[in-house]
């Protein structure tokens, strides 16, 4: 019943079946939360829950009950160890291993005996899959320190002192709040308890330690009835026992008596209508108001909570944007570097080859001794001995301004700066001595480069590439015999000695560039 109405009213089993009591077909006690199977007969909501094989076709109303056809008939077979029933309803087992144990759900519940239910929730490829654990123990292996719903001086089965078994008890048992609780929260009937059905060996029947009473049944019970069954809620003995030890007077227990026989006979009069209409005492409606009170502030909290979850991920795409923003950037500044050389290459080649020769020269001055001008307030004597000073930056400024129209001029200033150095330095101070073999290493690049002007094709006046390269034989396709001819004094005595000393470095390049052996160390210490 998803809602109660207010005042009187009828539940399904009341309602089309007023005036005979009807029956479960799933276990043989009467009374209790009935709803109607697919086939026309009833049975109880929490046998329909516990029985594996059952299940509701509506989760909501919790009707009509399916599946009886598909309990197996072993299930029918088996005998109840609480009520020494068989081939009355369907029995569970006992959910430990190796135990056979049968006993039907309402039995169980009424014996107290340990029967709970878990939500459980599996994660798998398709998905999160949220089900229901159910796991129910005999009493010899109930959990220990597992509630029941037994108190001293009840026997099993009889929680009431009337003797009546119609009905739930009205807030007054454990068993009958966890039974509520179970029929309201249990969805459509899933896995049973167990699983399949457990064989019992003829040989290994249990023996219990300690023998259960078994239910009075009520009379007449297959009798049918014109009365209507009106189901009234019980009151336990321990109930009225406590109830009265909080009275202090003559013949209480008279008068408890007489006062609990008036309100069975008043609340079947009414059809099991309580008493009292809507009970609120002070301290309830102070409770709720305190409950309303929590309940915006967690509203509260939680809206906030929630705004700064937005806001937090608001700022996180933010930052997310910015970052692929930064990347875009960085790219489209890669992308310019490479249509500014390109365009660079199309438009003034030679000042990129001067450019990468300046770079190969200056990484030959690691202690950056000619990278800036020399700073005369250190050496004020300076412009003394040199008239035109030179330096890396200043060869750097003018290459950028585009003032260097031909190699030469590039060479001529790097000459320039060797001499300054050498000029103006003693030969046994670390500047002459760094000028010396910047002067050695740095003719080899210039001297490269100049090779590679010729076989490019530049022209001088625009220095921008020729229509065509010319035509040049490959400068580094030789032979050991052309270096040692060269190295013959007769064969270059008709050379000037500009001439000689231009072949002889030139040689001298070629082997140094080639793979390193015997030969090519001595013909480089000849050259």
């Amino acid at each position: 019943v998803p809602y109660i109405p207010e005042g009187q009213w009828l539940c399904r089993c009341c309602l089309q079946s007023p005036s005979r009591p009807v029956d479960c077909v799933l276990c043989p006690n009467k009374g209790g939360a009935f709803k109607q199977t697919s086939d026309g007969h009833w049975a109880h909501v929490v046998c329909a829950i516990w029985i594996p094989e059952v299940c509701f076709a509506n989760t909501v109303f919790l009707e009509p009950i399916e599946g009886i056809d598909n309990i197996p008939p072993a299930r029918w077979k088996l005998t109840c160890y609480i009520c020494k029933q068989k081939g009355l309803g369907a029995a569970i087992q006992c959910h430990k291993v190796n135990c056979y144990t049968a006993f039907h759900v309402t039995c169980a519940q009424r014996a107290g005996l340990f029967m709970k239910i878990e939500p459980m929730r599996e994660t798998s490829l398709n998905g999160t899959i949220f089900t229901v654990r159910k796991t129910a123990y005999c009493e010899a292996h109930s959990p220990p320190g597992a509630a029941t719903g037994r108190r001293k001086g009840d026997s099993p089965g009889s929680l009431s002192e009337t003797g009546d078994e119609e009905g739930l008890k009205e807030g007054c048992g454990e068993e009958e709040e966890k039974e509520e609780v179970e029929e309201e929260e249990e969805d459509e009937g899933q896995g049973g308890v167990g699983g399949p059905l457990k064989v019992v060996p003829k040989k290994n029947k249990m023996t219990l330690k300690q023998k259960i009473k078994k239910e009075p049944e009520e009379v007449g019970r297959d009798t049918p009835s014109t009365v209507p069954m009106v189901t009234v809620p019980q009151i336990p003995s321990y109930r009225l026992n406590k109830i009265c030890s909080g009275l202090s007077f003559q013949r209480k227990n008279q008068f408890i008596q007489r006062l609990h026989n008036y309100w069975l006979l008043k609340r079947q009069a009414r059809n099991g209508v309580p008493l009292i209409r809507r009970l609120h005492s002070h301290l309830q409606s102070q409770r709720n108001a305190e409950q309303r009170e929590q309940d915006e502030k967690t509203s509260a909290v939680k809206e906030e909570l929630k705004y700064w979850q937005k806001l937090r991920h608001d700022l996180e795409r933010a930052r997310l944007l910015i970052e692929l923003i930064r990347k875009r950037e960085k790219l489209k500044r890669e992308q310019v570097k490479v249509q500014q050389a390109a365009m660079e290459l199309e438009l003034m080649p030679f000042n990129v080859l001067l450019r990468t020769t300046l770079d190969l020269l200056q990484e030959k001055d690691p202690a950056h001794i000619f990278a800036e001008p020399v700073n005369l307030s250190e050496v004020p004597d300076y412009l003394e001995f040199i008239s035109k000073p030179m330096d890396f930056s200043t060869m750097r400024r003018k290459l950028e301004s585009h003032l260097y129209r031909t190699l030469e001029e590039f060479e001529e200033d790097f000459n320039l700066i060797v001499t300054n150095c050498m000029k103006y330095n003693a030969k046994d101070t670390i500047f002459h001595r760094a000028a010396v073999r910047l002067r050695d290493l740095g003719g080899a690049i210039l001297r490269h480069a100049r090779r590679q002007a010729e076989n490019i094709g530049y022209d001088p006046e625009r220095g921008t590439h020729l229509p065509e390269s010319p035509k040049l034989e490959d400068f580094y396709r030789f032979s050991w015999e052309d270096v040692d001819n060269i190295l013959i004094p007769e064969n270059r005595a008709h050379l000037s000695p500009e001439v000689q000393l231009k072949e002889l470095l030139e040689k001298l390049d070629l082997v140094s560039a080639m793979r390193s052996s015997g030969a090519r160390t001595r013909r480089v210490r000849l050259l």
